[in-house]
């Protein structure tokens, strides 16, 4: 008979730190057919790199624990190809501190790091401190105090540590004290493919940009540049699929994106409450799968086909600027239009409220406002999309808007009476149905704020019949 083939389990057992190999050694005094044997850890006797690259996916804490296994492990955590550097759960805020003098330990941490570091490949480098949030309405109830300080020339020398060792994925997300400027070099690194920059810092534009592999750039900044920083970035990533700015763009300043490469484009300017118009607005994606566009309203709009559009998030305040976007938007299978836009198509006139046809749409979501009439809205919605399949509305306002508009509906009594009249006429069975429904499916599904296919116009129900038989299907319902 052959040989039969080495055991499968044993062979996936070879890393295994608790599995060991008898070996037989001679001892002083033994003959050479003694029984002295010795354990032979087998996970100990690999090369260094290869162990390296084996701690590479514990969290980094954790590799520099196992220096404390034996000498041999001492200096392996050294070599690891990934750096995931994070504060929490150090917290600064001075109200509610939790653990307020650990930042120096942390800051030792990853300078003595840095320091050991051998690896010439570091593929992943992720460096998390201070608070998540930049928005100015939260930032105010902090204190200065409650962010960590960091000397800016400290603070890049560790972002641009990776940069000559070949790291492929870069992400920085830091709050200080005295926010400095970020490193231009961050934009010179061949080797980058994905870039996500979260921090409080300023950014001066740089004379040039080398990005050929990048695939995927997050931008969080409190300023985004005027001028033409994101063309140029743009223009300088043909690979790049993936990009989000997040930050104020001086709404003055016109927006011009232009990649055939990208798939997903988030643009959120932090612009709301601005009395300006933006000069202009140029994106020019025809590739583009998934789109989010938060902004205030632009005298010029020039958007090319967006034939591939699968999902949009829209966020719009005048009305004629919204309408114009959404007939861009026509092929889109799934829409999130906010509350802004939803307040925008409501100040539009009944003459004037020509929405396209979404023949692909098959989910919609939209914000809530307890301050406006949703029926009329609403129903041309649902008239311009006959494929509808879901209807999404947030949780916490479904029934603050529906109690609204039962009582705005009943202050106009004529009003009433010709929305109940239709309703009657043209969806009598539809409301036979909704009262024979059993109750608690339908409260849940409107509890998690969906409306699936077979509930698709119970809200239209619920807001527009406030008589007597709307106080029954809401008690019914909700009660």
């Amino acid at each position: 008979m052959g040989a039969t083939s080495s055991n499968p389990v044993r062979r996936c057992k070879l890393l295994d730190l608790e599995e060991r190999r008898p070996i037989k050694r001679l001892k002083k005094g033994d003959s050479a057919h003694g029984n002295g044997i010795l354990l032979e850890d087998r996970i100990s006797s690999l090369p260094d790199a290869l162990l390296g690259d084996i701690l590479s996916f514990l969290p980094t804490k954790d590799a520099v624990v196992t220096s404390v296994l034996s000498r041999r492990w001492r200096r392996v955590f050294t070599w690891v190809t990934r750096l995931h550097f994070d504060d929490s759960p150090i917290s600064l805020c001075v109200d509610r501190p939790c653990m307020p003098d650990s930042f120096p330990n942390f800051k030792r941490f990853v300078d003595n790091l840095l320091q050991l570091c051998h690896s010439h490949n570091i593929t992943t480098f992720r460096l998390h401190f201070g608070r998540d949030d930049l928005s100015p309405y939260k930032f105010r109830r902090c204190k200065q105090g409650c962010l960590p300080q960091l000397n800016p020339m400290h603070l890049n020398t560790w972002m641009c540590f990776p940069l000559t060792r070949g790291v492929k994925e870069l992400d920085i997300r830091a709050r200080v004290r005295e926010p400095g400027k970020l490193p231009s070099a961050l934009f010179g690194c061949p080797t980058l493919e994905v870039l996500k920059i979260d921090v409080n810092l300023h950014l001066e534009v740089p004379l040039s940009f080398c990005l050929p592999n990048l695939k995927e750039f997050n931008l969080t900044l409190p300023v985004i540049p005027d001028g033409d920083f994101a063309t140029r970035l743009v223009s300088s990533c043909p690979s790049l699929e993936h990009l989000t700015l997040d930050g104020y763009w001086n709404p003055l300043k016109p927006i011009i994106i232009s990649s055939p490469s990208l798939r997903r484009l988030s643009v959120m300017t932090n612009c709301f409450g601005s009395s300006y118009l933006r000069t202009e607005v140029v994106l020019d994606v025809t590739n583009v799968e998934y789109l989010m566009y938060d902004d205030v309203s632009a005298s010029h709009y020039c958007i090319g086909d967006l034939n591939a559009l699968v999902e949009a998030e829209i966020n719009q305040t005048v009305p004629e600027d919204t309408l114009n976007l959404l007939w861009r938007l026509s092929n889109v299978r799934r829409l999130f239009l906010m509350e802004s836009c939803v307040v925008a198509l409501h100040l539009c006139e009944s003459e004037q409220l020509k929405l396209p046809v979404f023949r692909n749409l098959n989910h919609l979501k939209l914000g809530c406002s307890a301050f406006i009439s949703w029926y009329t809205l609403l129903m041309e919605l649902l008239n311009c999309a006959p494929f509808l399949e879901t209807l999404s509305l947030p949780k916490k306002d479904v029934i603050n808007v529906l109690l609204a508009e039962k009582h705005r509906m009943a202050t106009d009594q004529n009003v009433l009476k010709a929305r109940v009249t239709c309703l009657e006429h043209e969806n009598r069975r539809l409301i036979e149905q909704v009262q024979q429904m059993p109750r608690h499916p339908i409260a849940n599904r409107v509890g998690d704020g969906v409306i699936s296919n077979d509930q698709l116009f119970i809200l239209l129900v619920l807001c527009a019949i406030v008589s007597v038989l709307a106080s029954t299907l809401v008690v019914k319902l909700f009660g």
